[in-house]
């Protein structure tokens, strides 16, 4: 059970298979192989270093995507371009399983997903042209001129297959243990544009 539970919210990733397996050992003051074998059963502990190894990611992961999506400087006309695209992959990591996001999300659906921001809030459609240059600069790393990191991208568009590829392994590990939490970021996100449009008016 413990071991399935790990497995399901690894996302096929092994590094974060291994750490949640370190923690759960380390819980029980196993730091390295024993001379004996010893069966490790205690479901609630599996779950307390589950909630651990997702909160250490949770706060990292969010901050990246805050840095992506919204920009440096406001603009009074500004139309929340890569804000609204970033919710929309997102929306989408939410509503989908794991095996289907691995092999990319393809541009249609993400165009009908930005179409019914966009249709929401009440503003006017982007346009397939805009989002699709949009999409093509999203892994250009703007998040890495503001904080001064050198992160790998967290999307990147498969121009050839059409399809945006999701990169960063704790967004599959996140949406696996509970999906709630990214939408949590969307929500956030959505808030902030409220916010600024508002500072832009006044």
């Amino acid at each position: 059970e413990i071991i399935s539970l790990f497995k399901r919210i690894s996302a096929h990733n092994i590094g974060i298979f291994k750490s949640y397996l370190y923690k759960f050992c380390s819980s029980f003051d196993i730091w390295e192989t024993q001379s004996n074998n010893k069966k490790l059963f205690d479901t609630q502990k599996a779950t307390q270093v589950a909630d651990q190894v997702v909160n250490e990611s949770l706060a990292p992961l969010s901050d990246r995507i805050r840095n992506l999506a919204l920009p440096q400087r406001m603009k009074k006309d500004s139309k929340f371009m890569r804000q609204k695209v970033v919710c929309a992959i997102l929306n989408l990591i939410v509503k989908n399983d794991t095996d289907y996001l691995q092999n990319g999300l393809p541009v249609e659906l993400l165009m009908t997903e930005i179409e019914a921001i966009c249709k929401e809030s009440g503003e006017e459609s982007l346009g397939v042209s805009n989002v699709t240059q949009e999409l093509g600069l999203i892994h250009t790393r703007e998040e890495n001129r503001q904080t001064k990191n050198n992160f790998i991208p967290l999307f990147f568009l498969d121009k050839s297959n059409k399809k945006l590829l999701i990169l960063e392994p704790t967004i599959y590990q996140i949406r696996e243990y509970n999906s709630q939490l990214i939408k949590n970021i969307v929500d956030d996100l959505s808030l902030t544009n409220q916010g600024e449009q508002l500072k832009v008016q006044v």
